[in-house]
């Protein structure tokens, strides 16, 4: 029995496709599962430096530093 005449002249054009459909989607799952972890990574960095307590050396030399604080009140 003669087999059907194919457009390309390859005995089997469909086969490329699933294979390129297949390295896209693997493609894409990878990348994805490599965003979702950077995200985790970022958030969790972001939140140990949130957490960790800043502390300034002391002032040295000769002027005084210090903060004020004013309230202002208009009584009219």
């Amino acid at each position: 029995m003669p087999q059907p005449r194919t457009l390309s002249g390859s005995p089997n054009p469909g086969r490329k496709f699933p294979l390129l459909g297949r390295r896209l989607i693997k493609g894409l799952a990878a990348l994805a599962i490599f965003a979702i972890v950077g995200l985790t990574m970022l958030l969790a960095l972001l939140w140990w430096e949130h957490k960790t307590e800043i502390t300034l050396p002391s002032p040295t030399g000769h002027f005084a530093v210090g903060r004020t604080t004013y309230a202002w009140v208009n009584n009219t």
